[in-house]
């Protein structure tokens, strides 16, 4: 089973494109720098720990606890990016070619995209900005809310453990070292 993994993701790992894992070109506004941070912690894994889903929910206004057992939804980070509307205190910042691998479940089980054929995905990300800031426990709950300066997040919380493939890979061969050595 777990070789049946390691091939299914190292195929959809080799066709990704060169790029599966670095910054999205963005114009340096505040509203897309906001989505390049979400990114880089997808990119390297983070949220594939409790202590990176804190982290990462310092991008968002609202938070959820760590999903020790959620789905692991397997991306692409990279291409486009780019602000598509800012009206007040709200915008929305949208993501192009970005490829989705998939996912893995709960027992890590690798489940493939609904159609491998249409692969890249077009996500929009709906920011607020707010003065309202979280403390963030080490699972990711919030602790207490502080007001502060005013600062581009993504609106709600985080839901799903993103991640690239190859850290998704790394993170699922752990895992089960570790279950094997109960």
């Amino acid at each position: 089973m777990m070789r049946r993994l390691k091939v299914a993701i190292l195929l959809f790992v080799v066709a990704a494109p060169a790029g599966s894992a670095r910054d999205a070109k963005n114009n340096g506004k505040a509203t897309e720098l906001v989505i390049v941070k979400y990114q880089r912690f997808i990119a390297s894994g983070a949220l594939l720990t409790s202590q990176g889903w804190a982290k990462a929910a310092q991008l968002f206004d609202q938070s959820l606890p760590y999903p020790q057992n959620g789905k692991i939804l397997l991306a692409s980070t990279g291409g486009a990016l780019g602000e598509m509307w800012v009206k007040g205190d709200r915008a929305e910042v949208e993501t192009k070619w970005t490829d989705y691998f998939g996912e893995i479940d709960s027992e890590f089980r690798y489940i493939p995209p609904p159609d491998p054929r249409v692969a890249m995905t077009t996500y929009q990300f709906q920011l607020v900005l707010t003065n309202k800031h979280r403390e963030i426990g080490p699972h990711g709950e919030t602790l207490k809310e502080l007001t502060g300066p005013l600062e581009w997040k993504i609106e709600g919380p985080q839901k799903f453990r993103y991640s690239t493939p190859d850290r998704a890979l790394v993170y699922v061969e752990k895992m089960r070292t570790c279950q094997t050595q109960r």
